[in-house]
């Protein structure tokens, strides 16, 4: 095999960790709570060494051979190492139950942090698959069949959505209307920049396609210093189309068809929903040349987390200290001011106390800041500053 067909593994896990972080992740409410608000029934589909090809939407190609967690007729869910952006038009190479192997394209519908640089990366295919021509026998006679029955999240706030489809806007509601959140629909961008003029929304999701022009009114948006969340529900996937919504000031695109699950969740972030932690984000994400840089130092801190984790289960208070020391001096020159503050205030207590089961609490909020840690190529919060703070 040439070098530039290489495809690599950016999960440091052997076979037992990788299973254990699949069941923890199985067994987190929020994932049970999404299970049956899904259009397609999704299988365990617990298989390693997926090969998949990833077109970045700033160009180039990213070959990663990545850990499945689940399967549908609609898309994937696997593990890997690192952040991949939504929208990404991407290749998977499946192995039927015969071993030949089956390649279907698809497009990233969402990107979720797991814990030090491991995200669940959730893939849409363009068309649809037969599972039983895939998954195990074992798996098809009733193993996992995700029939699990539980509430949406109970959400408060303003939604505003633009979508010119009346079968899409029904199905919105439906959709959404269990977790109470108040919403408005407009089928137009002249519909929904009145709207704005007249009622205070949170958050706004839009379709791409609409009649006039998506991108401009997303555009126009910004300059009338709508400064909340614009999520992009769309069954668009031309790269270059999402990029340019990006551009003009969209937080996050979401692909259709979605899953209600996974979108409530978003909204629930945004909206500060009980029971959910909101996203932290840099201060100077903005500013050009500093997404990467950001993004990199997230995952950066993320491992210091778990190192963390593992010095106080080995009372290791010399590597607790380089891990504090570490972050509180990296924090503040990425934006995260707040993580500063918690690592000197985690740093004093270290001082003076000799036993580290007494800084179990501050070492614990300072790990799960560094858990909340976001960047804005991934999403935003509502308002100016809202999950800027630590505190």
């Amino acid at each position: 095999m040439r070098k530039s067909e290489e495809y690599f593994s950016h999960l440091s896990l052997d076979q037992t960790e990788r299973s254990k972080l699949l069941c923890r992740l199985d067994d987190a409410p929020a994932n049970q709570a999404r299970r049956n608000r899904r259009r397609w029934k999704r299988w365990e589909y617990r298989r390693s060494d997926i090969a998949v090809i990833v077109r970045h939407p700033g160009g180039g190609l990213g070959r990663y051979l990545v850990c499945a967690r689940n399967l549908s007729a609609g898309g994937i869910s696997f593990i890997h190492g690192g952040y991949i952006h939504t929208g990404s038009d991407c290749r998977v190479v499946l192995l039927r139950r015969d071993g030949t192997p089956l390649s279907v394209t698809g497009v990233v519908v969402h990107c979720r942090h797991i814990e030090a640089s491991y995200h669940e990366i959730g893939i849409q295919f363009h068309k649809e698959v037969d599972p039983t021509t895939i998954l195990p026998a074992s798996t098809l006679a009733g193993v996992n069949e995700d029939d699990q029955s539980l509430e949406m999240p109970a959400l408060d706030g303003q939604l505003l959505v633009v979508d010119q489809s009346p079968a899409d806007r029904r199905l919105m509601t439906h959709h959404l209307s269990a977790t109470g959140i108040t919403m408005m629909m407009v089928e137009s961008s002249g519909a929904a920049l009145e709207a704005l003029k007249r009622r205070s929304f949170d958050i706004v999701l839009c379709e791409l396609s609409l009649a006039d022009d998506a991108v401009g009114m997303i555009k126009q948006m910004r300059e009338v210093e709508f400064r909340g969340p614009i999520v992009v529900v769309t069954a668009e996937n031309d790269a270059a189309r999402l990029i340019k919504a990006r551009e003009a000031g969209a937080n996050e695109i979401v692909g259709k068809p979605y899953d209600p699950g996974y979108l409530a969740s978003l909204l629930a972030e945004w909206l500060d929903a009980p029971g959910v932690d909101p996203p932290i984000y840099s201060s100077i994400e903005d500013k050009p040349g500093m997404a990467e840089l950001i993004t990199d130092f997230i995952d950066q801190a993320q491992r210091k987390a778990n190192t963390l984790e593992k010095a106080l289960k080995d009372e290791d208070k010399g590597r607790v200290r380089k891990a504090v020391l570490a972050l509180m001096g990296s924090g503040a020159g990425y934006g995260f001011e707040g993580l500063t503050e918690a690592a000197r205030a985690t740093l004093i207590a270290l001082e003076t106390s000799s036993n580290l089961k007494d800084l179990e609490a501050p070492l614990r909020r300072l790990v799960a800041i560094c858990q909340r840690l976001r960047c804005s190529s991934a999403v935003r919060p509502a308002g100016g500053d809202r999950g800027r703070s630590a505190a």
